[in-house]
């Protein structure tokens, strides 16, 4: 599966590509008073554009490197920093670590996470008037992990707020395949931000993380995760009972 994926990627990206060029050109006959047919090529070219993109994201969450918690952060980050450049957006995601390439997740996580994050910074970029954007990862334990999104855009009454209108359905469905929670806060004219509590279902991945964060303390001075490991934590979404 891995050697081709990108047979995959790269025979389905020529075509979509093909297609695209091809509206192009056939724009360039056409007439001032054809506007109705530009308007239906303007949508074969959005929609080639959405399905390429849309593929890129099944493909990637396809490859098994994709399967650990580092490769999804980082490839959010990757997002964020393309799709705020030369925008008057500063974007910055704090808190990831190579090590979290040893916790190890199924492959709804590598699907789901990004999409949402995905869907939300692209949402910002439209619509928020943002020049701020942070994400971060405050909190990992051996149960689960703790995100934040930030920005300080105009935001939006989100007691009033349709989850339909404003795209939060989907977010908290796509959560929910994770077993995870969000919750959104917001004020007109006082900016957003959404809190994500995510459930790690493989705890047994987190003996060598933080045993190699441990040996490396002296050197790099990343805090001690051993009082973590000791606590009793649960994941979201358990019974307190």
């Amino acid at each position: 599966l891995h050697d081709a994926l990108p047979i995959v990627h790269d025979e389905l990206g020529n075509k979509l590509t093909r297609i695209t060029v091809l509206s192009e050109i056939l724009g360039t006959k056409m007439d001032n008073t054809q506007c109705d047919q530009k308007k239906l090529l303007e949508q074969i070219k959005q929609n080639a554009s959405s399905l390429y993109n849309g593929t890129k994201d099944i493909l990637w969450a396809l490859d098994p490197q994709s399967d650990n918690l580092y490769e999804i952060l980082n490839h959010i980050r990757d997002f964020g920093k393309e799709l705020f450049l030369d925008t008057p957006v500063e974007f910055e995601f704090k808190g990831i670590d190579e090590s979290l390439s040893e916790v190890k997740l199924p492959m709804e996580y590598s699907r789901n996470i990004p999409m949402i994050f995905k869907e939300l910074l692209n949402n910002i970029l439209k619509h928020s008037h943002a020049t701020k954007v942070n994400i971060n990862l405050d909190e990992i334990h051996k149960n689960g992990i703790h995100l934040t999104l930030t920005d300080n855009g105009c935001g939006f009454d989100s007691a009033q707020a349709s989850d339909e209108r404003n795209g939060l359905a989907n977010m908290k469905l796509r959560m929910a395949e994770v077993g995870g929670d969000c919750q959104v806060a917001s004020q007109s004219g006082e900016g957003c931000q959404v809190s994500f509590q995510v459930p790690l279902k493989q705890p047994s991945f987190f003996k060598s993380l933080f045993q190699s964060r441990n040996r490396d303390d002296s050197t790099t001075g990343f805090p001690s995760r051993r009082e973590e490991i000791s606590s009793p934590e649960k994941t979201v979404g358990e019974s307190s009972n």
